[in-house]
Order: structure tokens, then C-alpha cells, then sequence
């Protein structure tokens, strides 16, 4: 008989990626301390139209996984995880961020309230390094709410005590006893992965080519911006035509930037480096990106999200020897994956980019010590740049073999991004008892 019982709020799919690892060590490791019940708060698709192309989830893809070593409740109403709660059937609760994504904030509050009476621990995993800066966006919520605030490495820990400067000694006291460093439980599973000949062939892709690895251009509006600057630059980028009056109006906003590499100067440069380097560009997508139809005439194939357990993105990376990619935090994965990373960017930070977020940017992303420009770990290229054509060109031009990640750099950087490499879901089990 388990002795705890562990709900994991699953909102998207592709939180999958994160949580899988985690659930596969409680049921592998620790199954007699430890039921898992995963929910999924099926209304949200309903509700929420960004969430409609994140969660297309539902009990049939767990079942496949994990079969009936764990419970699966698809939530038609929030009343049903207030139920849970009243229940007992709730003492230890995992959700991504520090979100319970899609549930209204009186159910939250109902919910907290009730299981609070029981004892129930609330941990907030991150994703990516979207907690660290969401514990300040609702610092009150946050402590209202959740128990323990996982961080994934010291880096993590280091940007909050800066934030911690701000408030007082005694909400930074209160913040402290929360934090917890304990990893990302999404590259517990990289050692797992099937062999790279096993991969391409599952993928489909030559064996005697290098890959590079290619994640298409997200579009920006209206998942993060709908501004006429945003708008507007998006259009010229894609090289689409609008011609109603906020498509006139937005271009014309946009000219602000009148240097802009668009996206197919960016696709032809990748073309002209793989045929160079007789190479396989494989691109990776998503259905929220609308790729153009040009997109597939420049690259070999092109591949959608399949899996989140194993994930898609870390098996690709796994065969490819460089990444390029538009924004993506995929630049993360091929950073764990020792692949060195092209990151560009087509709208400037400051259009879409809020200030109390551009310290949060430059500590994990932009900054000299960031994922995206890291020496010896990747190089970024700023789209309306004046030098960003002469960049891509060199690119073009380049060999693959220039792209050598340093060792020394990699290990520094990800250590510091990452504690417990390989074991996080050790340690976040053994914090729950």
C-alpha cells in the first residue's frame, strides 16, 4: 500500500517532458512510498485558446506509458480537484512554474484552503527558468500558495537573492525557507535514449550525413504580443502581405527597423551551409509555429513534436551535430547535449520583451554568460542588427567543423544552470519523504 499519495497537476502535454521523468523514478524507485494520480484539467482547452494547441492530452497517451501503475483523472470541472482535496486523496501536489494553469483563482484558493487542513504539500517544479522569474510576478500569491519553490540550479538561486534585495527582510526570510534546488527532471532520461543508428531510423534520417538540427520560427503574435511593432515585423519577416488597415499601419510602424533579415534569407543560408558541409537539415516544429509552406522547399525534413516521454526534440538533438534555431529554448536541450547552438531573433527585445523581465532575459539567455551567446557554447544573431546579414553570410560559408563546443565551458555553464544532473527526480522524491 503507497504510504503518500502524489497528484501531478498536468495542464499541457508538453509538460509531459518534465514530469515524465519524475513519475517514471516514483513508480521505478519508490512505488511502495509513492501513488501517483495524474490529472488533467480537460476544460482548459475550452477555455483558454492558447491552450488549445498546447493540451491534446488525454488518459489514452499515459495509459501507454505507465499502464495502471498510475491513476488518471481527466477533470471536466474544477469542482472535481476541490473534491480531491476535501477527500484527502491530495497530500502532496505537483504543478509546473507555481501554476495551476486554467483553474479559476477562487477554485485555487478553495482548493489551498482545503488542503491545507490535511497537510498537503504544494512544490512548484520549473520549467525552463520560468519560475524563477514568476515567484516575483505574484510574490504574494506565491507564498499563499506553495510550500516548496523548486529551482533548477545555483544560477537560479543567485537571480532570486537579487530579486530578494527588494522586498523585506521579512517576505525574503519567508522566500528563502521555500527554495529548494533540486535540478531539471527533464535530463534525467538523456541517458536512456535509444542509440543514435536507432534514432535515425526511426526518424527516417540518412546515416551517413551530419544533421543539423533546425527549430522553425515561432509566430509571435498573438502567443506573445499583438502590438503593431510585433505585428508588423512578424509580417516582414515571413514575407507575408497585409493589407488591411492594422496590416498597413503595423508595417509601417515596423520600419522603425528598416534592417530586418527575413525568414527565408535565414532558411537560404542553411541551405547553402548544409549542401557545403553535406549536410541534413532537419527541422523541428510545432503547430502554434503556422511554419510557411516555403519552409519545408529549404529543408530536408521536417518533423513535429511525436513524443514529450522520450521527448522529440532531446532524441533529434542526440543525432545532430549543430542547432539553429528562432527564439527557442530548445537552445537549452542542445546545450545539456553538448550540440553548439545558433540562436536569432527577428523582433527586438524591447518590443516584446517587458522591462521588470530584462534581467531575467540577460542572467539566462542574453547576457554574455547566457545560453544564447556563451562563448565556445553558442553565438546569437540579432535579426534587425546592422550586422546581422554579414553574420549569416560567414555562417553560410562556414564548416561544420568550426562548431566545436568547449567541453570546459559546457560543464561550467551547465553546472551552474543545473544541480544533480541525471538524478533530479532522485532528489525531489527524497525531499517529499
Amino acid at each position: 500500500m503507497a504510504s503518500r499519495s502524489v497528484v501531478v497537476y498536468l495542464a499541457f502535454e508538453n509538460q509531459l517532458k518534465n514530469f515524465g521523468p519524475l513519475i517514471q523514478y516514483l513508480l521505478d524507485e519508490r512505488g511502495s512510498d509513492f501513488g501517483v494520480t495524474v490529472v488533467i484539467p480537460q476544460w482548459v482547452t475550452k477555455q483558454n485558446t492558447r491552450a488549445v494547441a498546447r493540451n491534446a492530452i488525454g488518459e489514452e497517451t499515459l495509459r501507454s506509458l505507465w499502464g495502471t501503475r498510475i491513476d488518471v483523472c481527466e477533470m471536466r470541472h474544477p469542482d472535481v480537484l476541490l473534491d480531491m482535496a476535501r477527500s484527502g486523496a491530495i497530500e502532496v501536489l505537483l504543478a509546473s512554474r507555481g501554476r495551476l494553469e486554467g483553474l479559476p483563482i477562487s477554485y485555487v484558493a478553495s482548493v489551498r484552503a482545503e488542503s491545507l487542513k490535511l497537510g498537503t504539500t504544494w512544490v512548484a517544479l520549473p520549467e525552463g527558468f520560468s519560475l524563477d522569474f514568476m515567484v516575483f510576478d505574484n510574490l504574494s500569491l506565491m507564498l499563499d500558495l506553495w510550500d516548496v519553490w523548486c529551482l533548477p540550479g545555483p544560477r537560479s538561486l543567485r537571480y532570486i537573492e537579487q530579486r530578494l534585495k527588494h522586498v523585506s527582510s521579512e517576505v525574503a526570510k519567508d522566500v528563502r525557507s521555500r527554495l529548494a534546488v533540486v535540478g531539471f527532471p527533464q535530463f534525467d532520461g538523456l541517458a536512456n535514449l535509444k542509440d543514435s543508428e536507432t534514432l535515425r531510423f526511426k526518424y527516417g534520417l540518412p546515416t551517413d550525413k551530419p544533421i543539423v538540427f533546425v527549430a522553425t520560427a515561432p509566430l509571435f503574435y498573438p502567443l506573445a504580443s499583438s502590438t503593431l511593432m510585433a505585428r508588423g515585423l512578424v509580417k516582414r519577416f515571413r514575407r507575408e502581405t497585409d493589407w488591411s488597415l492594422r496590416g498597413v499601419v503595423a508595417r509601417g510602424v515596423s520600419c522603425r527597423y528598416p534592417q530586418l533579415t527575413t525568414y527565408t534569407e535565414y532558411l537560404s543560408a542553411l541551405r547553402q551551409f548544409a549542401d557545403r558541409n553535406d549536410a541534413c537539415l532537419v527541422g523541428k516544429t510545432r503547430p502554434k509555429h503556422q511554419d510557411p509552406e516555403y519552409v519545408s522547399d529549404y529543408l530536408d525534413y521536417l518533423i513535429s513534436d511525436t513524443s514529450f516521454v522520450p521527448f522529440t526534440t532531446d532524441e533529434l538533438l542526440k543525432v545532430s551535430s549543430l542547432y539553429f534555431g528562432f527564439y527557442s529554448a530548445a537552445a537549452t536541450e542542445a546545450l545539456v547535449h553538448g550540440v553548439y547552438a545558433y540562436t536569432t531573433t527577428f523582433i527586438p527585445r524591447v518590443e516584446i520583451e517587458p522591462v521588470k523581465e530584462k534581467d531575467w532575459a540577460e542572467t539566462f539567455f542574453f547576457g554574455e554568460e547566457g545560453i544564447y551567446r556563451r562563448k565556445g557554447i553558442g553565438t546569437l544573431i540579432q535579426g534587425t542588427s546592422p550586422d546581422a546579414s554579414s553574420c549569416l553570410r560567414m555562417f553560410a560559408r562556414s564548416s561544420l567543423s568550426d562548431y566545436k563546443i568547449d567541453r570546459e565551458q559546457l560543464l561550467d555553464l551547465r553546472t551552474d544552470l543545473f544541480s544533480y544532473f541525471g538524478y533530479s527526480s532522485k532528489i525531489i522524491t527524497d525531499s517529499l519523504g
